[in-house]
């Protein structure tokens, strides 16, 4: 059920108004700007997109490719970091409060981080999550079970790109005996 939610929560994000969709928007006030509002499945707005710098460049699902922005999580609600390179290689991610990223995409600040990666196998965090660790545009976490390995999650345009080392369990070699 929680992994459906997910899928339910990352579909929901592409939503977008089509009048937006594969277009730059110019922002000549040099204040933030809200660009659109993410709902979920009923409809309800969850988070927003905002776009901080001059100009953005959405793709055809309407999410950023250039420009400065962030992604902010509407009251009692969190921002989903979505990536397809979990445990089991399915939907995963971490809940925010909201992401902050550069003209380049690049990570600048990451708030509200809840201590889980949630997955099909979900792995609760025991870095900072209150001061998370965000150097150069990447987010380190440690996992319980995990030892002292430190995850870097490079979050781009508030997605999350890659995370090394892999999060994904190595399989064993299994017994041809039966």
């Amino acid at each position: 059920m929680r992994t459906q939610m997910i899928l339910i929560a990352a579909l929901a994000m592409l939503a977008t108004d089509d009048a937006l969709a594969q277009r730059k928007i110019v922002n000549d006030s040099g204040k933030p700007r809200a660009i659109q509002n993410l709902v979920d499945s009923s409809g309800q707005p969850f988070a927003r997109l905002f776009m901080s710098g001059k100009e953005m460049v959405l793709d055809a699902n309407g999410e950023p490719t250039s420009g400065a922005g962030y992604y902010e999580a509407a009251a009692s609600n969190y921002y989903y970091l979505a990536t397809t390179m979990t445990c089991t290689g399915g939907f995963g991610g971490l809940h925010v409060g909201k992401v902050e990223w550069d003209d380049t995409g690049k990570t600048t600040s990451i708030s509200g981080l809840e201590p889980l990666f949630e997955a099909e196998k979900s792995l609760k965090i025991v870095s900072d999550v209150k001061n998370p660790k965000l150097v150069d545009g990447i987010l380190s976490l440690k996992f319980e079970g995990k030892g002292d390995v430190e995850y870097k999650f490079k979050i781009v345009f508030g997605k999350i790109i890659s995370i090394e080392p892999s999060l994904r369990e190595k399989k064993t070699g299994e017994s041809k005996t039966k």
